[in-house]
């Protein structure tokens, strides 16, 4: 190879991974020389990266450098490192910092900052104040003053730098500045809410352009209709059990001359008979349209695409979750997992600008394809899928089971479905999440995908939440898997192949343990007990009333964003925590 032009040789290599590029550096002193300044190399291989793992292209405009470039493709594992070398010592390798003290919108906005010592927009001591001055002085622990009070959902775009938030009047774009940057967080964006409801980030999707993204949010409005619903063409009665939510949807686009703006696509008005929390809610989106899956069983399509938007609505109890992939929607239950063709769903024209889910549903649409689960399951708890879906590729989901014994235990699939074939579609079974670990109790628990199958989580556990433990995974072993009409009925649940595997799985395995010998960038990364090892912390909030209210990880950026419930001072607190 090193007799090709120099030119032939950087678009050979630009074709590898970072691992690859790495390991190719190693093997002798030219590679290396050629690699390590070439930008050309680490750009098309960070655009890989990116393309692979659903993160934001626009996260990383500014790295112009061979350095900066290298850095962003390696993050990943250098954060791992950091994982495994530090352990219990991470929970003081974090800088952290907050939002600035809130200076944009009405001032009657600021009362709440001001309620809580922070100075209002203009006065002298703004620029004066400090976070981490505490005010509160509990038993159990002081609070720190709160700069940027009132908010109630936020979301971390892949890639680490771009953090959306949202209060009662404005949904905004942060710039939280390059991994490993601690400089206050800058506004790119806001677009200001026309209603006072309280309000959630559901889903944040790409679309098929590297420069968009897609946002629901949903809006708890209680029992009351918002402005744009007429009212008299709604009949609400006096029933407290009728609820009145509102779905929003946006779509973050950056333009030709890098600027970021926030456009409104759509508006929906949902009422209930039951409660219709975010809590209690799963929505995925794709292209022009939304599915949501509510807590009373009901499976919600809205479709943007059209100035009033359509929609349909139907029955679905035996669903825990959905998402859409490949223009189809698919439903996880207790059998497998279901997927329906999004083109033959007829939809009606949204009339009133809402959707009455006390009204006569739809007929549920037939299903194209049904995956069943390659093993017995006992009762389903609940099932989690991750926060983002890649537009193809692989989904992994998580279920929570109880055995007959009453035993609780975590295990993961893996869907990789086949549009053009869908009966070639295969649902694999990749093993028990570590047993030791899914015995103890939690409080919460946040997943983030990481990079090549590694996989992790954010937790309290209970009754100390005196701090917060991370667990990365290591990549799961295969341990059976079913296609699409072809089920396999009646195997138990289990977590190894007995010694036995076919010579391509073994092959695979070779593969895959081969790159576990990966470490930051020099490729040594020793995971020979990693399953195994116990959670370590990374976090310990202020005192023992705070606990999670959201948190947020970048794998790649090494960053970290807390949204910290508060309860005795009734606040919502975040906090951002850079690693790296």
């Amino acid at each position: 190879m090193k007799r090709l032009p120099s030119e032939l040789q950087t678009l050979i290599i630009s074709h590898l991974s970072a691992h690859d590029i790495v390991q190719l550096q190693q093997t002798c002193k030219y590679f290396n020389n050629h690699v390590e300044g070439n930008v050309a190399v680490w750009k098309a291989c960070l655009r890989h990266l990116c393309q692979l793992e659903g993160l934001f292209w626009p996260t990383f405009n500014g790295l112009s450098t061979a350095p900066e470039l290298k850095s962003a493709c390696t993050g990943m594992w250098r954060f791992k490192s950091l994982y495994r070398n530090l352990e219990e010592a991470m929970l003081y390798a974090g800088k952290s910092r907050h939002l600035p003290v809130k200076a944009y919108g009405d001032l009657a906005e600021e009362g709440d900052a001001i309620a809580y010592g922070v100075p209002a927009e203009g006065d002298s001591d703004s620029s004066d104040y400090e976070a981490d001055e505490e005010i509160y002085g509990y038993v159990e622990g002081a609070h720190r003053k709160n700069p940027h009070p009132g908010l109630s959902s936020a979301y971390l775009i892949p890639g680490g730098r771009l953090l959306l938030t949202v209060d009662k009047t404005w949904l905004v774009l942060w710039d939280l500045g390059p991994p490993g940057e601690t400089d206050k967080p800058a506004i790119l964006s806001k677009h200001q809410l026309d209603s006072d409801g309280w309000f959630t980030i559901l889903n944040v999707s790409m679309a098929n352009d590297d420069n968009t993204l897609q946002i629901v949010i949903h809006e708890y409005l209680r029992r009351r209709l918002p402005p744009y619903v007429d009212p008299s063409r709604v009949m609400l009665g006096s029933d407290s059990r009728h609820m009145v939510s509102a779905l929003h949807r946006f779509e973050l686009r950056l333009s030709a001359d890098g600027e970021y703006a926030l456009q409104c696509l759509g508006r929906l008005c949902v009422v209930d008979e039951d409660e219709f929390e975010a809590d209690h809610m799963v929505a995925t989106q794709c292209a022009h349209q939304v599915a949501l899956k509510t807590d009373s069983g009901r499976i919600i399509l809205w479709d943007t695409l059209e100035t009033d938007g359509t929609v349909v609505f139907w029955e679905a109890p035996e669903s825990y979750v959905l998402f859409i992939q490949l223009g189809y929607l698919m439903t996880v239950t207790e059998e497998g997992v279901q997927a329906i063709d999004l083109s033959i769903i007829p939809r009606d024209t949204i009339d009133n600008g809402l959707v009455d889910l006390r009204t006569s549903s739809a007929e549920p649409p037939s299903t194209s394809q049904s995956i069943k689960h390659p093993v017995d399951l006992g009762t389903i708890e609940g099932v989690t899928v991750p926060p983002s879906i890649r537009a193809r590729g692989p989904v992994r989901y998580d279920m929570e089971v109880k055995e007959p014994s009453g035993h609780e235990i975590d295990v993961r699939f893996s869907l990789d479905f086949c549009p053009d074939v869908p009966s070639s579609s295969n649902l694999t079974f990749l093993g028990k999440r570590d047993e030791g670990e899914a015995q103890m109790e939690t409080w919460s628990s946040h997943w983030f995908e990481s990079v090549s199958g590694y996989w992790g989580c954010v937790w309290e556990a209970l009754p100390d939440v005196s701090s917060i433990h991370m667990t990365i995974y290591a990549r799961p072993v295969v341990v059976m898997g079913s296609k699409s009409g072809d089920p396999q009925d009646g195997q138990e649940l289990q977590d190894s192949h007995n010694g036995e595997y076919t010579q391509e799985e073994e092959s695979g395995r070779d593969e895959e343990a081969s790159r576990d010998d990966e470490d930051s960038d020099q490729g040594s990364d020793d995971t020979e007990n990693y399953d195994s090892e116990a959670p370590i912390p990374i976090m310990a909030p202020e005192n023992q009333s705070t606990v999670i209210e959201d948190v947020h990880i970048c794998p790649f950026s090494g960053r970290v964003v807390f949204l910290w419930d508060r309860r005795l001072v009734d606040d919502v607190m975040l906090e951002i925590v850079d690693y790296l």
